[in-house]
């Protein structure tokens, strides 16, 4: 059954300019973990920085090694490789939380199975806090530094050692590989395809074989180092190569304060018996757009009733504007 929640939306709407984005998934906590499942003593907590509201704690009780992580719905994986888009974009907010010892730790990372008694096997990929990458999945590589762009990997965890949010990006083709630190490039792979040490093609042919998704831990292999203590949010997968460019908007849109709303009597809702969004309290001079999440509109005959049976899956932004005042609201359509 189509799901449909409403959060307020902390800055401007979610609109950059872009081709058009497969979203895959979604979750900046509003409402909890919806979908995902917290695996050890994660929780949500709310965040000093309004822009953030609630946020994910990934080990709030504590570090231990393959026990504290999110575990994301596990058609992720099967939906990439359906879209077929040979692209894949993973990005969240990140904070050094609680963290203690996290050199070796991952930021996110999947795999075929849950781990058993405490090992981990292929196909499996991984983003470590180091800024290094894993794939063993229908071809592998090692991401060498002669794979490098620059020629030697740069290799290190200082970027979270101020406490300060950050926001990661990686990013897969299947000739090049990014990791992006706040929208600038840590490190750059180009790969020549080969199956024995320089593909990572099988996430989007095999995806659906990643089943057990994980945000914020569970280790490679029978490695012993704990899962981190970071705080998360506003995670994005999309079946799509993000450009720089599109990093910056994101981060943008994520830092921007939404200007005071001029018409307090406007009300934006949703009936699931009958999948409309009624918007009320309208005089007639303010103007209702509904646009998904890379800023395209959808066409809105009757500002006042909006039917949602057709929307496909994802992210999108109901905008009510007078002038240059606006009140929004995000939607979200699983």
């Amino acid at each position: 059954m189509k799901k449909i929640f409403t959060l307020i939306l902390l800055g401007g709407a979610l609109i950059y300019n872009a081709k058009a984005q497969t979203l895959l998934y979604s979750n900046d906590f509003e409402q909890g973990v919806n979908d995902a499942v917290i695996i050890g003593n994660g929780v949500i907590e709310d965040d000093s920085n309004p822009l953030l509201g609630k946020v994910f704690h990934n080990a709030a009780g504590g570090q231990a090694i393959r026990s504290n992580y999110l575990q994301l719905p596990a058609t992720i994986f099967a939906d990439l490789q359906t879209a077929a888009t040979n692209a894949v974009s993973i990005s969240f907010w990140v904070n050094k939380g609680t963290a203690v010892d996290y050199f070796w730790t991952p930021l996110f990372s999947a795999y075929g199975a849950a781990p058993v008694d405490g090992v981990n096997t292929w196909p499996m990929m991984i983003l470590q806090s180091r800024g290094i990458v894993q794939v063993n999945h229908a071809g592998w590589c090692d991401f060498t530094d002669a794979q490098n762009v620059a020629g030697t990997n740069t290799v290190s965890t200082e970027w979270l050692d101020d406490n300060s949010w950050h926001f990661y990006t990686a990013v897969f083709t299947l000739g090049n590989v990014k990791v992006y630190i706040d929208g600038t490039v840590m490190n750059e792979w180009n790969l020549n395809g080969d199956e024995a040490g320089g593909s990572t093609s099988g996430l989007f042919t095999n995806g659906s074989a990643l089943t057990y998704i994980c945000l914020g831990g569970n280790q490679a292999w029978d490695w012993a180092d704990p899962d981190p203590a970071y705080l998360f949010d506003k995670v994005r997968i999309h079946a799509d190569a993000l450009t720089k460019e599109q990093i910056d908007a994101l981060i943008a849109a994520d830092n921007a304060v939404i200007p005071k709303i001029a018409f307090e009597t406007v009300r934006i809702a949703y009936n699931a018996s009958n999948d409309l969004i009624t918007v009320t309290g309208l005089t007639g001079s303010e103007k209702v757009e509904l646009i998904n999440v890379v800023g395209q509109k959808i066409n809105v005959p009757n500002p006042s009733i909006i039917p949602t049976g057709n929307l496909s899956k994802g992210v999108y932004v109901l905008k009510v504007s007078k002038g240059s005042k606006f009140k929004t609201q995000k939607l979200a359509i699983n």
